[in-house]
């Protein structure tokens, strides 16, 4: 932490900036400043000088109980600097560097292109604002009066200096010293501020820089004393240094250099670089001539591969020449996806979206917010990239750039014998650190890396390698390269498993690499005269940890040129770089002086061979892309900003959709219409919302119905009625209706309407209208029947055809709600020329589910007895009585189409929900239909000849109401009981019940089980694991008696337990922990226990994460046990037996007097382990997780059973006691952890 550096906390706004060029003064005076400060009067310092300087700091604080901290904003108070220090001039830079005089200082790594002009970055941040570094000057005149008055009166600020289109100045302040020996004197307050809001960017912008902050000596000979800072400005925190950068006392003092006495003047300066900014209108193409690319969440790192693979332009190429096939879906094409990519980097102005490439991987949104590692990834995407390639003419370009050759060799010292393969790689794994410890603190190029990758090992001792006819012979082990391609990918090792710390960790020691790399000296036999040097063309840099960071790169994007053009990809901004920034500043290291730079550091070169730049960074136009693509690409952008322009504009317009008497006639569902008809583009149409009604209804004639005849009058054609969403209350059942659709609203046009506006009158931005048409009377002409909203109603008609077995609308009819259906049937019998004399039974439609029959069709509408509503909309279906029979009838017909369901039958592959399932790996999913009112055996007996099984061991599973999920299986007493249903099985009961309109496919689930379901009522259900000879475990459910005993459970484990060809064939029940906290095992329990005393001594039904019952073969040792042996806990732990103990623990029997040397003889053998081996155990005696003694195996010591025994409570094992019991502990490293701890990680997996 740096206690100096923090906010100057003003309270106000110090400056109002409107041009680039403005010379500014403030208009206001700032308000006064508050801040502490402590420090030794003679001798000043820092507190954070420890990691500045190998001297001992001597600041003394008032209050040495904790570190000064200001109580306003909760940052460290600072405190004065001493003079000299990290100087910019002189002998300043040496101490910068610290302690380590084996690290080379940056300014001599220089780049191997013409050294790039220094910039004077006060002349050009002015003459170009986007500038990456600039300069900044105050001088400080009647320095002492500034010191004397108070510090609202002498605020003292630079003109302003654009970097990165920011406005920089210097903001210096007198400040009160409050603590200390130097109470009540004053220093030098000095920050650097940006002010981003303002240049019209908001309050969202932020920016990350870096700046020296010095003030300048005026004597020869006299260092500069600099102070450096890191900072994210952003409008909250938008100035940044020391609150007291050095006494003022010290700064007036001539013997000191710093002051100009002839004026009174002390001057400051400030060396700032400045990353991009974020959150403001950063134009990318027009400072750099490249775009960035848009994180989807955590796609960084895809970010970086992408823009290095763009620049790779040979490659570019190469993909805009994939074929894409014509029945390939292009959502799920990668090569068209790449294509789209490269081309809007190419040609687009503004950052390019990433979504269509990751969903062509085959990636859902959480992929997007998962990082990975970039490597790896870059591997993968090459891959993918290569297998399209087969077949077409560029299948040999990636091979043919990234396929190098290396050769693993075996040398013997003393015969002429080698043992050599080839093998190709794609990228080199360097380490970065040396594989000999003792250099691990020493500094490490890529060149020494280099050498150690081919530094040979030597093979000798117990270590020989086994040179056949010549026996073991001492030997050389190592690679030798073939042949370097022309594009060369380095990953460097940063992420490591230390064992330690047991979890992998980033390593950010700094790593040297230079842009030109000759590795001639690695290549065996150059017989074709290559020259292998190489130019650095892309730095992918990690900055953060193991567990997460952020990615961009830096890309050299003229390496053809004389001199590097860097440029920084991070991720939507691409900003202008230098060499030192790309590749110096990310060595990696300890700096102290740039918070944060300790973990940012390259994890990733590229570098282009000088013989193939040419070749590989081939110019690429859009002569090179095919015609095709290009017209798909615009095609898209063009369609892209039309779906655009409709969405900014969407507030604007009305949609309605228009159903039709032709929809309606030729529906046979529920209710009028099937809503997927709204998805037509038939029946949608958009109108202005601010249009008058009659421009709706012109619209209707002219452009829904295109200009049909008119009325005799000229007057309209039509009526429009508007749908709406509603339900039904059953007041006797207290429950809602399904939703329907029905025509509620007639919507007329007269004068009062005529310029009413459409959206005041449809209510809705999204409107279903019904077109009523008029009827044709006998003579051809058509006419409307009146409509009186206060007394009629429009119902709609459906005919139920006995003949054809099907419900179809035949029309409408306004019907006065006083009047009857028997008085409208002469009408209804017309519409389809039926004899008058015609007997109808009628019935209403309410809801898909809710068909009620009209028992006295004579009663009014109005009547309580008719209608469950009188409204607009009503649908009425009727049917030819003398043609209907109890079980052919409208109402029998809608049931049973309401209760007819699709359902796909699936095997429920969760078995933590029934481990004893029989899982068929090579199920195939079926489909069937059956009824909702089927009782669960009959559903059961039709699933078993689906699946061709025994239905008495086909188990079903209720689903949960709104998951779907599997949750209870179906036991005997539902399978038999009338009323548990399919409808109950799927729980489409109370608010979730069935709706046909959707046409939902259901699910209904099922496992094989090794029992009759009948039989798991009086079966106990239970998980053991089975464990060999080998300590091989394998777990399985067994279904014992419940009201058995032990044996019961072996006989069960019988038949499925794998015994020993050579084994003793008999069985024994043993209770184990399962945590690496208590790994062992804890009672064998007696053949006649029963069940009961098993569950009442055992733990693992109450916490069965922590134990488990497991059934072993006996060994034959242990078949009897003497009064003078006893059966020894064993078990396995990696130094902490509390928290690291691992693989099986078993039992062990040892014999009174026994010597420790053949108790180790005997366990070696039972594990099965070689001498070599043995001896890196250690052994030591436990009582729970308490080591009471190591134990010398090899000694003369005997064993002594009284030592060792543990009794437990009699009527079974007491848990509790059994946890602190004796056993033996093998302490020795567990080869497992690191697996272990990779095992959560997710690799990159390319779908498609």
């Amino acid at each position: 932490r740096y206690p100096l550096v923090g906010r100057s906390r003003l309270s106000g706004p110090t400056s109002t900036i409107t041009r680039p060029m403005d010379n500014f003064t403030p208009k206001t005076n700032p308000p006064a400043y508050d801040v502490e400060m402590v420090g030794d009067e003679n001798n000043p310092e820092p507190i954070d000088a420890r990691l500045r300087r190998p001297l001992e700091p001597l600041t003394i604080f008032a209050d040495e109980s904790s570190e000064p901290m200001d109580t306003t904003n909760g940052r460290p108070v600072a405190t004065v600097a001493p003079l000299g220090g990290l100087g910019m001039g002189g002998g300043g830079d040496s101490e910068m560097e610290g302690p380590a005089q084996n690290k080379r200082k940056e300014s001599e790594i220089k780049s191997a292109y013409q050294v790039e002009p220094e910039e004077e970055e006060d002349c050009l941040s002015m003459i170009d604002p986007y500038k990456g570094k600039g300069f900044l000057r105050l001088d400080i005149v009647k320095f002492s009066d500034f010191c004397r008055l108070e510090s609202d009166r002498q605020q003292r600020m630079s003109k302003s200096v654009w970097v990165r289109g920011l406005p920089w100045k210097i903001l210096a302040i007198p400040r009160q010293i409050e603590r200390g020996q130097q109470r009540n004197s004053r220093a030098l307050g000095f920050f650097l501020q940006c002010n981003g809001g303002d240049t019209g960017e908001g309050a969202n912008w932020n920016c990350v820089a870096h700046a020296a902050l010095q003030v300048i000596s005026k004597r020869p000979g006299t260092d500069n004393h600099v102070r450096r800072i890191t900072h994210t400005f952003y409008p909250k925190e938008n100035d940044w240094g020391y609150s007291s950068f050095l006494a003022c006392d010290m700064l007036a003092n001539p013997a000191n250099g710093f002051i100009d006495t002839a004026t009174d003047t002390v001057s400051l300066a400030v060396h700032v670089s400045a990353e991009a900014p974020h959150g403001v209108s950063w134009d990318s193409r027009k400072h750099t001539g490249f775009v960035g690319l848009k994180n989807q969440g955590a796609t960084c790192y895809m970010n970086s591969i992408l823009q290095t693979l763009f620049f790779t332009n040979s490659l570019r190429k190469a993909v805009y020449q994939m074929t894409i096939s014509p029945d390939e879906d292009p959502e799920s094409s990668v090569a068209l996806a790449m294509q789209r990519v490269f081309y809007d980097l190419s040609h687009s102005d503004k950052p390019v979206g990433t979504k269509k490439l990751t969903k062509s991987f085959g990636w859902d949104s959480l992929d997007s917010f998962l990082q990975h590692d970039v490597q790896e990834l870059c591997r993968v995407l090459l891959d993918n990239l290569e297998t399209k390639m087969k077949g077409t003419p560029v299948q040999d370009m990636i091979p043919t750039l990234f396929k190098g050759k290396m050769c693993s060799y075996i040398k013997c010292m003393d015969v002429e014998y080698e043992s050599a393969r080839d093998e190709i790689f794609y990228d080199v794994q360097l380490n970065i650190r040396s594989r000999d410890p003792a250099r691990h603190n020493s500094s490490f190029s890529i060149m020494d890396s280099f050498r150690d990758y081919v530094e040979a090992e030597r093979l000798d001792g117990e270590n020989k390698y086994d040179a056949g006819e010549y026996g073991l012979q001492p030997a050389l082990k190592g690679v030798r390269f073939v042949h370097f391609p022309p594009i060369l990918q380095f990953q460097l090792m940063r992420f490591q498993f230390d064992p330690n710390l047991e979890s992998n960790v980033k390593v950010n020691d700094r790593f040297e690499f230079t842009d030109l790399l000759d590795l001639n000296e690695f290549i065996e036999k150059n017989d074709e005269g290559i020259d292998y040097t190489y130019y650095l063309h892309a730095v992918l840099v990690h900055s953060g940890d193991f567990h997460g960071g952020h990615y961009v790169v830096y890309i050299n994007t003229d390496v053809k040129g004389r001199t590097s053009h860097w440029c920084k990809f991070d991720d939507d901004v691409v900003s202008r770089s230098t060499f030192k920034d790309a590749c110096v500043a990310n060595f990696g290291g300890d700096d102290p002086e740039v918070l944060g730079r300790i973990f940012t550091n390259a994890y990733m070169l590229v570098y282009i061979r000088k013989d193939k730049i040419d070749e590989v960074l081939c110019e690429v136009t859009d002569e090179d892309i095919p015609r095709e693509l290009i017209e798909r690409f615009e095609a898209d952008k063009v369609e892209e900003e039309k779906h655009k322009k409709e969405k900014q504009d969407a507030h604007l317009y009305q949609n309605i959709y228009f159903i039709t008497d032709d929809i309606i006639e030729a529906h046979r569902g529920f209710d009028l219409f099937d809503v997927k008809i709204l998805e037509s583009p038939e029946v949608h149409r958009k109108i202005e919302k601010a249009a008058p009604l009659e421009k709706l209804f012109a619209f209707v004639q002219n452009q829904v119905l295109q200009g049909e005849s008119k009325m005799e009058d000229n007057a309209c054609s039509f009526r429009l009625w508007r749908f709406s969403e509603n339900t039904v209350r059953d007041e006797r059942q207290h429950v809602m209706s399904l939703p329907r659709f029905r025509a509620t609203d007639a919507i007329t046009l007269t004068p009062e309407t005529a310029n009413k506006e459409i959206v005041h009158v449809l209510q809705s931005d999204k409107a279903i209208l019904y077109i009523e048409r008029p009827s044709v009377r006998p003579d051809g002409t058509l006419h409307f029947p009146n409509y009186n909203d206060s007394s009629d109603i429009l119902i709609f008609l459906k005919y139920y055809d006995t003949d054809i077995k099907e419900i179809r609308c035949i029309g409408t009819t306004i019907v006065n709600f006083r009047s009857s259906l028997i008085e409208t049937q002469p009408e209804i019998l017309a519409k389809l020329s039926l004899p008058p004399d015609t007997k109808l039974r009628f019935y209403e439609e309410i809801s898909p589910e809710k068909i009620k029959v009209i028992e006295s069709p004579s009663l009014p509408l109005c009547s309580d007895m008719m209608l469950s509503e009188v409204n607009d909309g009503a649908i009425i279906i009727f049917e030819r009585i003398e043609y209907t029979t109890m079980t052919d009838n409208a109402k029998a017909y809608l049931d049973k189409k309401y209760n007819t369901i699709e359902v796909e039958i699936l095997q429920n592959d969760d078995n933590s929900q029934f481990p004893c399932a029989i899982m068929d790996s090579a199920a195939v999913n079926t489909t069937g239909t059956v009824d909702l009112l089927w009782r669960c055996d009959k559903l059961t007996e039709y699933v078993a000849e689906k699946l061709d099984y025994d239905a008495t061991r086909l188990m079903l599973w209720r689903l949960a109401a709104y998951s779907e999920k599997p949750t209870h299986f179906v036991n005997e007493a539902q399978l038999k009981h009338g009323n548990f249903r399919v409808k109950e099985l799927l729980s489409l009961t109370g608010d979730a019940i069935h709706d046909p309109r959707k046409q939902k496919k259901y699910k209904i689930y099922y496992n094989k089980i090794p029992i009759p379901v009948t039989e798991l009522d009086r079966r106990k259900q239970m998980r053991i694991t089975m464990v060999d000879e080998k300590f091989a475990t394998v777990e399985a459910t067994v279904f014992p008696d419940k009201f058995g005993t032990v044996r019961n459970i072996l006989d069960e484990t019988r038949r499925i337990f794998k015994f020993s060809p050579t084994g003793t064939g008999k069985l024994r029940l043993v209770l184990a922990g399962t945590t690496n906290g208590n790994k062992r095992v804890m009672n064998i329990f007696s053949e006649d226990d029963s069940l009961a005393t098993v569950q009442k001594s055992s733990p693992q039904l109450s916490y069965p994460q922590a134990f488990h019952l497991r059934v072993e073969e006996v060994p034959h040792d242990q078949m009897v046990k003497g009064l003078n042996e006893m059966f020894l806990a064993v078990a396995h732990f990696d130094k902490n037996p509390g928290e690291r103990m691992f693989g099986v623990p078993f039992y062990f029997k040892v014999t009174e007097g026994e010597s420790f040397q053949t108790v180790r003889e005997r366990l070696r053998v039972r594990l099965d382990l070689t001498e070599k081996e043995m001896e890196k155990y250690k052994f030591a005696i436990l009582a729970g997780s308490r080591l009471t003694r190591h134990l010398d195996m090899e000694s003369d010591e005997r064993v002594r059973i009284s030592d060792l025994q543990h009794f437990p409570r009699a009527g079974g094992v007491d848990i509790r006691s059994a946890q602190n019991s004796i056993w033996l502990g093998l302490d020795h490293y567990n080869r497992g952890r690191v697996s272990e701890k990779s095992r959560s990680e997710k690799a990159i997996v390319i779908h498609n």
